[in-house]
């Protein structure tokens, strides 16, 4: 009896000893929990408070990843809803009811380094599993707060995302007026969502600008999400 209790109280004593897990371990686990499930659902806000010359914007897209690494997009477009699925570098894209291939090789081969916060192009978007660990590679001074697990982004990485993939070679960040910050969710050790709101002041030919942009992802259906793929889409892939 005693030599069992002794051997349950090392047992606990050791465990007691252990290192805790930092805040990007934590939020690393959980979005490898996400992943594991297989498929799951999501929806993309993303809202832009505007320029002097393009007027405030929000758009929401509605996904879905399947175990074998197929993605399922509804994507707004003006007045319709475009739908597209997705695997490995083939898209097939549906527009005005009409199923259309697409790959997505950059030409010459080889992959982009390009981040594009919420989509890789209008037709693609890689999973909120693959873009949180992106952003979580790219966050700094994390924290718990709450539940939630929230970071900085620095100036150079806070313009990139903030531009979506486009590149202005001519631009000029101005680096105290350019900030992110990072808001993961995570519910039972898996990640349930996440939000990037940037902020970024350049200039390009003498000319100041500005974009002030807020990206929402919210997780559902972990483990029930389900989709179709029509005959006419699944030749394109």
């Amino acid at each position: 009896m005693m030599r069992a209790f002794a051997l349950g109280f090392l047992m606990l004593f050791a465990a007691a000893s252990l290192p805790a897990a930092s805040p990007a371990e934590e939020v690393s686990a959980a979005i490898k929990k996400l992943k594991d499930q297989g498929n799951y659902a999501w929806t993309t806000t993303v809202e832009s408070s505007g320029t002097t010359t393009n007027p405030p914007r929000r758009t929401v897209t509605e996904g879905k990843v399947a175990k074998d690494g197929t993605i399922y997009l509804a994507i707004p477009r003006y007045t319709q809803k475009m739908e597209s699925l997705t695997r490995g570098k083939k898209t097939a894209y549906k527009v005005l009811g009409e199923w259309q291939g697409l790959n997505l090789e950059p030409e010459g081969g080889g992959a982009t380094n390009r981040f594009r916060l919420g989509g890789r192009s209008r037709f693609s978007a890689p999973p909120p599993d693959a873009e949180a660990a992106e952003l979580l590679a790219k966050a700094a001074n994390l924290k718990r707060e709450g539940a939630d697990f929230v970071g900085e982004l620095s100036p150079a990485d806070a313009y990139e995302v903030a531009m979506m993939g486009v590149r202005i070679r001519t631009a000029t960040i101005a680096e105290d007026q350019t900030k992110g910050r990072l808001r993961f969710t995570v519910k039972d050790g898996m990640l349930a969502g996440y939000e990037c709101h940037v902020t970024a002041a350049f200039t390009v030919g003498g000319s100041p600008r500005k974009v002030d942009r807020t990206v929402r992802v919210v997780i559902s259906d972990v483990g029930k999400a389900s989709f179709e793929i029509p005959p006419e889409a699944a030749k394109f892939l």
